[in-house]
């Protein structure tokens, strides 16, 4: 691909910190949070394209990042499947792992809030003593 494609109504656009988009190696919440933003983008696929035509390595683009879209230019090849064919296909899938993973969190905002509060741990060193002997028998 030798032009940009148009990416001027990108989400990342809107987005005040560009960094979200180069989380650390390892940072799954990072990567999440760049994700994200690209799931509802306009110009998602022409980013993806873009990226995988010029072997980005770096970044979320397209809402994948390099491993993900690595795997994909190689199934893509593999396969002799036109470049747009995977990507549509490939956001088909990130969209639906997106959606269960906001189920997921869902499911557990609602388990962890009906859960009754966990009783107080006792102490180490035995029962607490609620009433001093008087020593009145000696």
């Amino acid at each position: 691909m030798d032009v940009l494609p148009d990416l001027s109504a990108g989400a990342c656009r809107n987005v005040p910190d560009p960094d979200v988009f180069f989380p650390e190696d390892g940072d799954e919440v990072g990567a999440a949070r760049a994700k994200r933003i690209c799931a509802g983008c306009p110009v998602r696929s022409a980013c993806l394209a873009y990226a995988l035509a010029t072997d980005e390595p770096h970044g979320i683009a397209g809402g994948l990042d390099p491993e993900e879209r690595g795997t994909l230019a190689r199934r893509t090849t593999a396969t002799r499947t036109p470049v747009g064919t995977s990507v549509t296909a490939v956001l088909s899938q990130v969209d639906e792992a997106l959606r269960r993973v906001r189920e997921h969190a869902a499911n557990r905002s609602r388990t962890a809030a009906q859960q009754p509060p966990a009783p107080a741990a006792q102490h180490a060193a035995g029962p607490v003593v609620t009433e001093v002997p008087t020593g009145g028998g000696q």
